[in-house]
């Protein structure tokens, strides 16, 4: 059986692309990494792709999308970085979510090293010596 995955309709857009009851989770997931990459300062699109994680309970998958972020952020939108932040909390490690929450105040950039970014649209993927592995 498909699983459905529950976006806000605020969040959803006719115009671009629309999911249907018959997609896929990962045919949706696609979709959203593919529009990312494309327009990677559409805020919503994030938002979409962060809520598919939480919703779905993906440590690792939404650890990536929210560094993607902010990268995309650097130190700007702090408010809505640390939103997305709190509202993944209970679904990534401790050890990932003090990772972010150290870097909100300057965000990330693209070539930070960092390890454990399968599936990252923004980030190089320069691997190097990290504060943490992500578990």
């Amino acid at each position: 059986m498909l699983s459905q995955v529950k976006l806000d309709a605020v969040f959803l857009r006719s115009n671009n692309f629309s999911f249907f009851a018959t997609d896929s989770e990962a045919d949706i997931s696609q979709a959203i990494l593919f529009q990312i990459s494309r327009k990677p300062a559409d805020l919503i699109l994030h938002q979409q792709r962060i809520q598919q994680h939480i919703d779905n309970n993906q440590a690792d998958q939404l650890f990536v999308a929210l560094v993607d972020l902010n990268i995309v952020l650097k130190d700007r939108g702090a408010g809505f970085r640390t939103n997305m932040l709190n509202k993944s909390k209970l679904v990534m490690s401790k050890i990932q979510f003090k990772f972010l929450q150290n870097h909100l105040a300057n965000g990330l950039d693209a070539t930070d090293p960092i390890g454990g970014l399968d599936g990252s649209v923004l980030h190089s993927g320069i691997r190097g010596r990290t504060q943490f592995a992500v578990v």
